[in-house]
């Protein structure tokens, strides 16, 4: 039957650094999110050891074996956390996802995403990686909703249930004063080049001043010859003023 001592040992021995019993017969051993409650209602004696308490229905008593608890990365790499989002299993707002042989970690999802060619991550339930060329558009939620632990690295919150943390390729975003415009030279370049002439156009550039968590697209006239580019952005908190390059 459950003990205490016998769900800690299963978890530790299995790399996690938490243990839950629940229910009086029932161990888990990653961190979701939930609400801290009181202890008495942590009130099923465990199957194993009646003089212990194993939680109870939707109650569960966590254990630490001392390491630090789980954190979501604010950045890895070129890439950064850009919140917390609603998914569906019906419509998924990210729809490229990721196997990756080793299991799921920021890291991972992100290195996996880049390659590719995505330049938005997203990490779910755990254990899933989500990629996507543009930010999603469903609701931003609370860090709290995106606190599932990776099951590869039980030091970082990988998501929720239905919840993505969300990750985006900070590569080719430079962050400018406004008085730095006219210091920031930017051409267009012909596909073809002519046979005579200039083989590049000066373009000015315009400074948008963004808020946190807008998003902003720019679309390029497209005359002929020229590469068209589609531009989106979602600002972060630190980048007031951005151009994509």
């Amino acid at each position: 039957g459950m003990t205490v001592e016998s769900c800690f040992a299963f978890c530790t021995g299995g790399g996690y650094n938490l243990a839950g019993v629940e229910f009086g017969s029932q161990c888990c051993s990653f961190l979701a999110s939930g609400t801290l409650s009181a202890e008495s209602n942590c009130n099923t004696p465990c199957s194993g050891n009646s003089s212990e308490f194993c939680g109870a229905g939707n109650f569960i008593n966590i254990y630490s074996n001392g390491a630090p608890l789980p954190v979501i990365p604010k950045t890895v790499g070129t890439w950064q956390y850009e919140g917390c989002f609603a998914d569906s299993t019906s419509s998924r707002v990210l729809p490229h996802q990721q196997t990756i042989a080793g299991g799921v970690t920021v890291e991972s999802c992100t290195s996996a995403c880049k390659a590719n060619g995505f330049a938005v991550a997203g990490v779910e339930f755990g254990q899933e990686c989500w990629c996507s060329s543009s930010l999603p558009t469903s609701s931003l939620l609370s860090d709290n909703d995106c606190q599932t632990a990776c099951t590869a690295n039980t030091t970082e919150f990988c998501g929720g249930s239905s919840r993505l943390g969300v990750y985006e390729d900070t590569t080719g975003q430079i962050c400018l004063a406004a008085s730095d415009a006219q210091n920031f030279n930017l051409n267009a370049v012909f596909v073809i080049p002519p046979t005579t002439g200039a083989v590049s156009v000066p373009l000015h550039v315009k400074i948008i001043n963004t808020v946190t968590l807008v998003s902003w697209s720019v679309l390029t006239v497209r005359p002929p010859h020229f590469q068209v580019r589609e531009i989106a952005h979602l600002a972060s908190a630190d980048c007031k003023r951005c151009v994509h390059l």
